[in-house]
Protein backbone atom coordinates (compact mmCIF):
# COMPACT_ATOMS: atom_id res chain seq x y z
CA UNK A 1 0.00 0.00 0.00
CA UNK A 2 2.82 2.41 0.91
CA UNK A 3 4.62 1.61 -2.36
CA UNK A 4 1.38 2.26 -4.27
CA UNK A 5 0.88 5.64 -2.59
CA UNK A 6 4.48 6.68 -3.29
CA UNK A 7 4.05 5.85 -6.96
CA UNK A 8 0.67 7.62 -7.06
CA UNK A 9 1.96 10.81 -5.46
CA UNK A 10 5.47 11.19 -6.85
CA UNK A 11 5.39 9.34 -10.17
CA UNK A 12 1.84 9.35 -11.53
CA UNK A 13 0.64 12.60 -9.97
CA UNK A 14 4.10 14.22 -10.03
CA UNK A 15 3.67 15.92 -6.66
CA UNK A 16 6.96 17.34 -5.44
CA UNK A 17 8.22 16.13 -2.09
CA UNK A 18 8.58 19.71 -0.84
CA UNK A 19 4.84 20.24 -1.35
CA UNK A 20 3.61 16.96 0.10
CA UNK A 21 3.62 18.16 3.74
CA UNK A 22 1.48 21.20 2.95
CA UNK A 23 -0.81 19.16 0.73
CA UNK A 24 -1.17 16.34 3.27
CA UNK A 25 -1.69 18.69 6.21
CA UNK A 26 -4.38 20.66 4.39
CA UNK A 27 -6.16 17.50 3.27
CA UNK A 28 -6.04 15.95 6.75
CA UNK A 29 -7.32 19.10 8.48
CA UNK A 30 -10.14 19.74 6.03
CA UNK A 31 -10.97 16.04 5.89
CA UNK A 32 -11.10 15.83 9.70
CA UNK A 33 -13.41 18.84 9.87
CA UNK A 34 -15.70 17.40 7.21
CA UNK A 35 -15.81 13.95 8.81
CA UNK A 36 -16.41 15.42 12.28
CA UNK A 37 -19.16 17.64 10.91
CA UNK A 38 -20.65 14.69 9.06
CA UNK A 39 -20.60 12.59 12.23
CA UNK A 40 -22.32 15.29 14.26
CA UNK A 41 -24.91 15.89 11.55
CA UNK A 42 -25.37 12.16 10.87
CA UNK A 43 -23.92 12.60 7.36
CA UNK A 44 -20.77 10.55 7.82
CA UNK A 45 -20.90 8.73 4.46
CA UNK A 46 -21.46 11.97 2.58
CA UNK A 47 -18.61 13.72 4.39
CA UNK A 48 -16.21 10.85 3.60
CA UNK A 49 -17.14 11.04 -0.09
CA UNK A 50 -16.63 14.82 -0.05
CA UNK A 51 -13.21 14.37 1.55
CA UNK A 52 -12.22 11.91 -1.14
CA UNK A 53 -13.44 14.34 -3.79
CA UNK A 54 -11.29 17.13 -2.32
CA UNK A 55 -8.23 14.85 -2.37
CA UNK A 56 -8.88 13.97 -6.00
CA UNK A 57 -9.35 17.64 -6.90
CA UNK A 58 -6.09 18.76 -5.31
CA UNK A 59 -4.26 15.73 -6.70
CA UNK A 60 -5.50 16.69 -10.15
CA UNK A 61 -4.29 20.25 -9.63
CA UNK A 62 -0.81 19.08 -8.70
CA UNK A 63 -0.82 16.68 -11.64
CA UNK A 64 -1.58 19.52 -14.06
CA UNK A 65 1.08 21.60 -12.35
CA UNK A 66 3.62 18.81 -12.94
CA UNK A 67 2.57 18.37 -16.57
CA UNK A 68 2.91 22.12 -17.16
CA UNK A 69 6.42 22.18 -15.65
CA UNK A 70 7.46 19.22 -17.80
CA UNK A 71 6.04 20.86 -20.92
CA UNK A 72 7.92 24.10 -20.22
CA UNK A 73 11.16 22.19 -19.62
CA UNK A 74 10.67 20.22 -22.86
CA UNK A 75 10.11 23.41 -24.90
CA UNK A 76 13.14 25.11 -23.33
CA UNK A 77 15.33 22.09 -24.04
CA UNK A 78 14.18 21.83 -27.66
CA UNK A 79 14.72 25.56 -28.23
CA UNK A 80 18.24 25.39 -26.83
CA UNK A 81 19.18 22.28 -28.83
CA UNK A 82 17.70 23.73 -32.04
CA UNK A 83 19.62 26.98 -31.53
CA UNK A 84 22.81 25.00 -30.94
CA UNK A 85 22.22 22.84 -34.04
CA UNK A 86 21.59 25.82 -36.34
CA UNK A 87 24.47 27.80 -34.84
CA UNK A 88 26.83 24.85 -35.30
CA UNK A 89 25.71 23.83 -38.80
CA UNK A 90 25.22 27.43 -39.99
CA UNK A 91 23.07 26.25 -42.91
CA UNK A 92 22.50 28.31 -46.06
CA UNK A 93 19.24 26.43 -46.78
CA UNK A 94 16.43 25.32 -44.41
CA UNK A 95 17.22 22.13 -42.51
CA UNK A 96 14.85 19.12 -42.57
CA UNK A 97 12.07 19.12 -39.99
CA UNK A 98 12.88 17.54 -36.62
CA UNK A 99 9.32 16.70 -35.55
CA UNK A 100 6.92 13.77 -35.64
CA UNK A 101 8.61 10.52 -36.72
CA UNK A 102 11.80 12.36 -37.67
CA UNK A 103 14.78 12.41 -35.34
CA UNK A 104 14.17 14.85 -32.49
CA UNK A 105 16.50 17.84 -31.87
CA UNK A 106 17.94 16.19 -28.73
CA UNK A 107 19.16 13.17 -30.72
CA UNK A 108 20.67 15.29 -33.50
CA UNK A 109 22.25 17.63 -30.95
CA UNK A 110 23.83 14.60 -29.22
CA UNK A 111 25.18 13.25 -32.52
CA UNK A 112 26.66 16.61 -33.52
CA UNK A 113 28.12 17.18 -30.07
CA UNK A 114 29.86 13.80 -30.11
CA UNK A 115 31.13 14.43 -33.65
CA UNK A 116 32.53 17.80 -32.51
CA UNK A 117 34.54 16.29 -29.65
CA UNK A 118 35.40 12.82 -30.98
CA UNK A 119 35.73 13.56 -34.73
CA UNK A 120 34.75 10.06 -35.89
CA UNK A 121 35.99 9.04 -39.32
CA UNK A 122 33.30 6.41 -39.85
CA UNK A 123 29.67 6.58 -38.72
CA UNK A 124 27.23 3.71 -39.12
CA UNK A 125 23.62 4.88 -38.85
CA UNK A 126 20.68 2.53 -38.39
CA UNK A 127 17.58 4.34 -39.60
CA UNK A 128 17.97 7.26 -42.00
CA UNK A 129 16.26 10.66 -42.16
CA UNK A 130 16.80 14.19 -40.89
CA UNK A 131 19.69 13.05 -38.70
CA UNK A 132 21.46 11.74 -41.82
CA UNK A 133 21.14 15.05 -43.65
CA UNK A 134 22.13 17.28 -40.73
CA UNK A 135 25.01 15.06 -39.60
CA UNK A 136 26.40 14.88 -43.14
CA UNK A 137 26.17 18.68 -43.51
CA UNK A 138 28.19 19.03 -40.32
CA UNK A 139 30.77 16.48 -41.49
CA UNK A 140 31.07 18.32 -44.79
CA UNK A 141 31.65 21.62 -42.96
CA UNK A 142 34.39 20.03 -40.86
CA UNK A 143 35.76 18.04 -43.80
CA UNK A 144 35.89 14.84 -41.75
CA UNK A 145 34.17 11.48 -41.78
CA UNK A 146 31.70 9.45 -43.82
CA UNK A 147 28.31 7.94 -42.97
CA UNK A 148 27.02 4.49 -43.88
CA UNK A 149 23.27 4.55 -43.35
CA UNK A 150 20.60 1.85 -43.71
CA UNK A 151 16.81 1.94 -43.97
CA UNK A 152 14.29 -0.86 -44.41
CA UNK A 153 11.44 1.21 -45.84
CA UNK A 154 11.80 1.57 -49.62
CA UNK A 155 9.66 4.72 -49.70
CA UNK A 156 11.76 6.53 -47.08
CA UNK A 157 14.95 5.17 -48.63
CA UNK A 158 14.06 6.75 -51.99
CA UNK A 159 13.01 10.01 -50.34
CA UNK A 160 16.19 10.24 -48.26
CA UNK A 161 18.34 9.39 -51.27
CA UNK A 162 16.77 12.32 -53.12
CA UNK A 163 17.26 14.58 -50.09
CA UNK A 164 20.98 13.74 -49.94
CA UNK A 165 21.32 14.92 -53.52
CA UNK A 166 19.25 18.04 -52.84
CA UNK A 167 21.48 19.04 -49.93
CA UNK A 168 24.64 18.16 -51.83
CA UNK A 169 25.90 15.54 -49.40
CA UNK A 170 25.43 12.32 -51.39
CA UNK A 171 29.23 12.00 -51.47
CA UNK A 172 29.30 11.95 -47.65
CA UNK A 173 26.64 9.25 -47.17
CA UNK A 174 26.44 5.67 -48.43
CA UNK A 175 22.69 5.03 -48.07
CA UNK A 176 21.51 1.42 -48.32
CA UNK A 177 18.08 -0.17 -48.61
CA UNK A 178 18.06 -3.15 -46.21
CA UNK A 179 14.80 -5.11 -45.85
CA UNK A 180 13.98 -6.59 -42.46
CA UNK A 181 14.52 -10.34 -42.24
CA UNK A 182 14.46 -13.00 -39.52
CA UNK A 183 17.89 -13.57 -37.98
CA UNK A 184 19.23 -15.90 -35.30
CA UNK A 185 21.25 -14.38 -32.47
CA UNK A 186 22.22 -16.85 -29.79
CA UNK A 187 19.17 -18.94 -29.01
CA UNK A 188 16.64 -16.32 -30.14
CA UNK A 189 15.18 -15.09 -33.40
CA UNK A 190 14.92 -11.38 -34.20
CA UNK A 191 13.58 -9.27 -37.06
CA UNK A 192 16.42 -7.03 -38.23
CA UNK A 193 18.12 -5.55 -41.28
CA UNK A 194 19.61 -7.68 -44.04
CA UNK A 195 23.20 -6.41 -44.25
CA UNK A 196 24.34 -8.90 -46.90
CA UNK A 197 24.72 -6.18 -49.55
CA UNK A 198 26.10 -3.45 -47.27
CA UNK A 199 29.76 -2.44 -47.36
CA UNK A 200 30.22 -2.26 -43.58
CA UNK A 201 33.23 -0.15 -42.53
CA UNK A 202 36.00 -2.25 -40.99
CA UNK A 203 36.29 0.20 -38.10
CA UNK A 204 33.12 2.03 -36.95
CA UNK A 205 33.85 5.04 -34.73
CA UNK A 206 30.21 5.98 -34.09
CA UNK A 207 27.13 3.76 -34.19
CA UNK A 208 23.77 5.59 -34.22
CA UNK A 209 20.73 3.38 -33.56
CA UNK A 210 17.28 4.78 -34.40
CA UNK A 211 15.63 1.74 -35.94
CA UNK A 212 13.88 -0.54 -36.65
CA UNK A 213 10.52 0.81 -35.41
CA UNK A 214 9.82 -0.51 -31.90
CA UNK A 215 6.43 -1.95 -32.94
CA UNK A 216 8.18 -4.45 -35.22
CA UNK A 217 8.87 -6.90 -32.38
CA UNK A 218 10.12 -7.06 -28.79
CA UNK A 219 13.74 -5.88 -28.31
CA UNK A 220 13.89 -5.19 -32.05
CA UNK A 221 16.99 -2.94 -31.70
CA UNK A 222 18.97 -5.46 -29.66
CA UNK A 223 20.72 -7.13 -32.66
CA UNK A 224 22.60 -3.92 -33.52
CA UNK A 225 25.45 -4.59 -31.09
CA UNK A 226 25.78 -8.38 -31.35
CA UNK A 227 25.94 -8.08 -35.15
CA UNK A 228 28.16 -4.99 -35.36
CA UNK A 229 30.26 -5.08 -32.18
CA UNK A 230 33.28 -6.67 -33.90
CA UNK A 231 33.30 -3.77 -36.39
CA UNK A 232 33.51 -1.10 -33.65
CA UNK A 233 36.79 0.71 -33.14
CA UNK A 234 38.51 0.65 -29.73
CA UNK A 235 36.99 3.96 -28.61
CA UNK A 236 33.68 3.67 -30.43
CA UNK A 237 30.60 5.64 -29.39
CA UNK A 238 27.13 4.06 -29.50
CA UNK A 239 24.09 6.38 -29.50
CA UNK A 240 20.64 4.87 -28.91
CA UNK A 241 17.48 6.92 -29.40
CA UNK A 242 14.18 6.43 -27.50
CA UNK A 243 16.09 5.31 -24.40
CA UNK A 244 13.15 6.25 -22.16
CA UNK A 245 11.09 3.37 -23.48
CA UNK A 246 10.91 0.17 -21.44
CA UNK A 247 12.07 -1.92 -24.41
CA UNK A 248 15.18 0.20 -25.00
CA UNK A 249 15.98 0.26 -21.26
CA UNK A 250 15.93 -3.54 -21.23
CA UNK A 251 18.09 -3.64 -24.38
CA UNK A 252 20.71 -1.43 -22.72
CA UNK A 253 20.81 -3.77 -19.71
CA UNK A 254 21.27 -6.76 -22.01
CA UNK A 255 24.07 -5.00 -23.90
CA UNK A 256 25.95 -4.03 -20.76
CA UNK A 257 25.61 -7.58 -19.45
CA UNK A 258 26.99 -8.92 -22.74
CA UNK A 259 29.69 -6.23 -23.05
CA UNK A 260 30.66 -5.12 -19.52
CA UNK A 261 33.32 -2.75 -20.88
CA UNK A 262 30.61 -0.35 -22.06
CA UNK A 263 30.11 2.85 -20.06
CA UNK A 264 26.61 4.35 -20.08
CA UNK A 265 25.65 8.02 -20.11
CA UNK A 266 22.00 9.03 -20.25
CA UNK A 267 20.81 12.28 -21.87
CA UNK A 268 17.53 13.38 -20.32
CA UNK A 269 14.93 14.40 -22.92
CA UNK A 270 11.37 13.68 -23.94
CA UNK A 271 12.34 10.40 -25.65
CA UNK A 272 15.69 9.89 -23.95
CA UNK A 273 19.09 9.36 -25.57
CA UNK A 274 21.67 6.86 -24.33
CA UNK A 275 25.39 7.08 -25.05
CA UNK A 276 27.55 4.00 -24.56
CA UNK A 277 31.32 4.13 -24.97
CA UNK A 278 33.84 1.34 -25.20
CA UNK A 279 36.57 1.52 -22.56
Amino acid sequence: MIRFLRKLLWVDLKIERADIKIFASFTVIVGAILILGGYLLNLLNESILLTMFLFAMYAGFYHLHGLNKNAIYDVQQKNQTLFSIYNTINPTVPLPLMTGWAAQPELIYTIIREISFEEPKTIFEIGSGSSTIISSLFLKNKNIGKITSIDHDEKYFSHNLSELQTYGVSDIVDLNHCPLIEQNIGQKKYIWYDLSNVDIPKSIDMLVIDGPPFKTSKHVRYPALPLLYDYLSDNAIIILDDANRKDESEIIELWIKLYPNLKLKFIDSNKGVAILKKS
